[in-house]
């Protein structure tokens, strides 16, 4: 991953060039790939990137952009600056503090750290992730932060469900921009842009429309989604044929 980076940042500043490198990161299914610190920075260097051809970048406001305006890539959160040295976050209990709201929405099945739900012939799920013992020492990120990814798995998705790491109306202190400090964040986000994303999975005509984007404006409206595979791949045609077709 750090190979493409560096291809992006040597590379002619266009948004082929760019578009290209975003396609490329949807091709790395390798674990580390799908980690969300890498998610975090790679997203955050497309941002740069686009910002550089500001100009020609035109992403239209419609009812694919489910995102508030300042969680999309070129939005306010992912141009803000983490500071390093903020005090840890207390730990929270997902049992005691996300699953009630989540049971009431429909949530059937539940873990230490995950739920799911059935939603026609897709299974939905909300993962609890703590941020890894390492990860404070290497980022600068505050201890006691978290992430929550989001998945859909069903018979179109068997290979590599479609995900996506849920980021904070307002970005937190001392993290990144899919970031949690606390419960209340947490469970506004999911009762939103949780459930409008589950929504446009759900939505075949939807979702067909968006893997119809180019790369680059997928990653505008959906930083963190990832699963989908690039324009031209396999994968993409599979899904984009199930959608048509069932």
């Amino acid at each position: 991953m750090f190979a493409i980076v560096e291809l992006a940042r040597q590379s002619e500043t266009s948004l082929a060039a760019i578009d290209a490198v975003v396609g490329a990161t949807l091709d790395f299914r390798l674990a580390l790939g799908s980690r969300p610190e890498s998610i975090e920075g790679n997203t955050g260097t497309f941002g740069k990137l686009l910002r550089q051809v500001w100009d020609s970048v035109v992403v239209e406001r419609d009812a694919l952009s489910i995102l508030s305006p300042e969680c999309e890539l070129l939005g306010a959160n992912w141009n803000a600056h983490s500071e390093p040295g903020a005090a840890p976050y207390r730990t929270i209990s997902t049992r005691e503090q996300l699953w009630p709201q989540l049971r009431a929405a429909g949530f059937t099945k539940f873990a230490a750290r995950q739920a799911s739900r059935t939603a026609g012939d897709a299974v939905e799920t909300v993962s609890f992730v703590p941020m890894a013992s390492w990860e404070p020492r290497r980022t600068g990120y505050a201890a006691g932060l978290f992430r929550i990814r989001l998945a859909v798995s069903g018979k179109m998705l068997a290979d590599s469900p479609l995900e996506r790491w849920l980021m904070p109306a307002q970005p937190v202190a001392g993290g990144g921009p899919a970031c949690f400090g606390s419960a209340e964040a947490a469970l506004a986000a999911l009762a939103s842009d949780a459930e409008r994303w589950f929504s446009l999975c759900h939505d075949r005509e939807m979702l067909a429309r968006l893997l119809d984007e180019p790369d680059w404006k997928i990653a505008v409206r959906l930083p963190t989604m990832r699963g989908h595979g690039s324009r031209g791949s396999a994968l993409r045609t599979q899904l984009r044929e199930f959608c048509l077709n069932g």
